[in-house]
């Protein structure tokens, strides 16, 4: 089949391990999530998944809004339901016929603790980019026990190595600074802080923060839309009967629509890939 080619070009933009993960010959544009910020100037939205069922309302809406999308398992381990989850993003994407960007961010990982190798995080981290994910979710935990340089140097090799966007993920400023700062004089400055609360945030002189709001403030790199999102969807899971996923299914749609259907939200997949097209070296 013809591919133009700008659309060769965008293709080529996706990470090996990323090639390595897709079904042969699928057009699906995983990209690296550091590659869409530099394309457009709106905040990235993302939305951790309640179910894999919901995978295909989100992808709609976000296919209707012409919007660029980040989708994150909720509560998988490290286990078989990683692949899981990939597997079934890239059927729904498929299914839906989703033909923008999106990108695959890990849930928030655990770091080393204090005295631990990062053999086990190092290890948890190859699952996921086996799978396709794209972003790699780092949580950091209230309390003075934070991970040696160390121990992060081991974990955070291939993340380095294949350039790959780091996030760091704490419920506050002041549980982020501490593995943060340990981050940064390594070497390991990550791309985005996301925070669940503002206060403090300008203290932590990180490249980006990131906060779970659905409105877009100067400065921010990158918008959580998960808890909208669970909110209408309810205590609903993947085992729940059809009627109730068919209700959850539209009931999520609505609401990712009129979230990505708002500016700045609107028009950035076709934004972005435009850039990419044109000045996919930048």
């Amino acid at each position: 089949m013809w591919v133009p080619d700008w659309l060769q070009t965008l293709r080529a933009l996706r990470p090996t391990h990323v090639m390595q993960a897709l079904p042969t010959g699928s057009p699906l544009l995983l990209l690296n999530p550091r590659d869409l910020r530099r394309a457009d100037p709106a905040p990235l939205p993302r939305v951790r998944v309640p179910a894999r069922f919901l995978l295909e309302p989100l992808l709609r809406a976000a296919r209707d809004a012409d919007a660029l999308l980040g989708l994150s398992p909720l509560g998988v381990g490290p286990g078989p339901g990683v692949g899981r989850f990939a597997g079934a993003l890239m059927a729904a994407a498929e299914e839906v016929g989703f033909g923008a960007p999106l990108f695959m961010a890990t849930p928030p990982l655990h770091a080393p603790a204090s005295g631990e190798p990062g053999d086990r995080l190092r290890d948890e981290i190859q699952r996921y980019l086996d799978a396709g994910f794209t972003e790699i979710v780092l949580a950091a935990v209230a309390g003075p026990s934070v991970a040696s340089l160390e121990s992060l140097d081991v974990a955070l090799d291939t993340v380095r190595e294949r350039e790959l966007p780091l996030t760091l993920a704490a419920a506050t400023a002041d549980d982020a600074a501490l593995l943060l700062e340990t981050l940064v004089s390594g070497g390991l400055e990550p791309d985005l802080v996301a925070l669940g609360s503002a206060s403090g945030a300008g203290a932590l002189g990180a490249a980006g923060i990131e906060l779970p709001l659905v409105e877009a403030r100067s400065g921010i790199q990158g918008v959580d839309l998960s808890a909208p999102i669970a909110a209408v969807a309810g205590e609903i899971s993947d085992s729940s009967d059809a009627a109730s996923q068919a209700r959850a299914e539209a009931l999520v749609y609505a609401e990712a629509f009129q979230m990505l259907g708002a500016e700045p939200f609107r028009g950035s997949a076709a934004r972005a890939m435009r850039a990419l097209a044109e000045r996919p070296g930048y």
